[in-house]
């Protein structure tokens, strides 16, 4: 038994090692990149195309607008715009942004547990605990979910989602994207529109859908009505359409519940607005900037919301990087923590354990308290190691 809690304490200890280890050469790498990309940047004036920055890493700031030609129902050109706009025909939405974030949901069973401890009316020698009876509970409550949630695994199969064999739902989830988006002079991909963060919620008041008829009837022609859902969805709380069970059965209700089954539809669009991007020049296209492998290797590809110098918008990735790190750490720590648990009573055997468990005295510290310091202290020892070995070889 000892030989085998050895070798589990042992590999959970290497196995938190290695991913502290890769996870802080994975960080060191990024911010040398950065390091480098915040050196050797070009800060355009604005964004315009020059043919000298070629090839460079170049900083440009401007609002995002779209170089689309506006075309009417009958295909002949109205104009062309500054003002990127996105429409959804299939449930009457047009409005201005970069792109349009449709959202799906159904309203489905939800599977959640707990253990509850029951019993403990007195074991031998006064031992509750010996008598306790630990029964994992089951509970179902119905959400709004935009996944399928899969009943067939749950463990009371009278609770059933619908649409379980694979079958699509009625409406689906969808993303479109303004065509020819532009800063300036330079197109932007679909990579740096994943970037912006900025989501608004498309209201669905009165106002709003009779300007968004009156846009779709421009540039589709009316003959999107017929073709929409609209007259199989209500609108409720100016924020959702809703497609319900008991509008479509046979058994009609004129009551608003919501039912299992039932799909709701929200959007959210994203505006055009300034933002800041850090990007190698390619013609009028921004593409990944590769940095040199000693200067760490990883590609400088960044978009930020709103307008921000050279060093705010390195800062800005390089808190966000440490930040994405600190979960790496803290699942290191975790792992090393269960092998100084499962190590201790090794440990504590051993003369240099004594003194800190401190078990032949009666005052020993709690062994999760000296599991969790060992642990911490373990797991900043190999980020120090990694972070000085860099040093030491530059």
């Amino acid at each position: 038994m000892p030989s085998s809690k050895f070798v589990i304490g042992a590999l959970a200890l290497l196995a938190a090692a290695i991913s502290t280890g890769v996870n802080e050469t994975r960080l060191i790498r990024a911010q040398r990149s950065l390091e480098y990309g915040r050196r050797v940047a070009v800060v355009l004036a604005g964004p315009k195309l020059a043919t000298q920055n070629d090839g460079s890493l170049v900083l440009i700031s401007g609002l995002v607008t779209s170089n689309a030609v506006v075309l009417d129902s009958a295909g002949h050109v109205l104009a062309q715009t500054r003002a990127p706009m996105v429409m959804d025909p299939e449930f009457g939405v047009a409005v201005r942004g970069v792109r349009l974030l449709r959202r799906v949901e159904m309203l489905q069973w939800v599977e959640t547990s707990h253990t509850s401890t029951s019993g403990g009316g007195g074991g031998v020698d006064g031992d509750a605990a010996a008598d306790e009876e630990r029964e994992r509970v089951f509970m179902y409550s119905l959400r709004w979910m935009p996944e399928r949630v899969d009943s067939s695994r749950f463990d009371n199969p009278s609770y059933r989602n619908p649409a379980q064999d694979g079958e699509p739902w009625l409406f689906e989830s969808a993303t479109v994207t303004a065509p020819d988006v532009v800063v300036g002079d330079f197109k932007l991909s679909d990579e740096l529109i994943d970037q912006i963060r900025r989501r608004v919620d498309v209201s669905l008041d009165t106002a709003s859908r009779d300007t968004m008829r009156n846009i779709l009837d421009q540039r589709v022609g009316e003959s999107w009505r017929e073709r929409s859902a609209l007259a199989n969805v209500t609108i409720e709380e100016d924020k959702y359409f809703y497609w319900r069970q008991s509008q479509h059965s046979h058994f009609h209700h004129t009551r608003r519940t919501d039912e299992l089954g039932d799909l709701r539809v929200s959007f959210t669009v994203v505006p055009p607005y300034a933002v800041t991007i850090c990007a190698q020049q390619k013609q009028e296209t921004l593409v990944p900037f590769a940095t040199p492998r000693d200067e760490g290797g990883e590609p400088i590809f960044l978009l930020d919301d709103g307008v921000h110098s050279v060093d705010e918008l390195f800062d800005l990735r390089s808190e966000s990087k440490f930040r994405e790190n600190r979960f790496s750490r803290l699942f290191s720590g975790i792992v090393g923590f269960i092998g100084f648990l499962v190590l201790h009573p090794l440990l504590a055997a051993s003369r240099v354990g004594k003194l800190v468990f401190r078990e032949s005295t009666g005052a020993a510290m709690p062994v999760p308290v000296v599991a969790a310091s060992l642990s911490s202290s373990f797991t900043f020892s190999v980020a120090a190691v990694c972070w000085l070995r860099v040093r030491w070889g530059h």
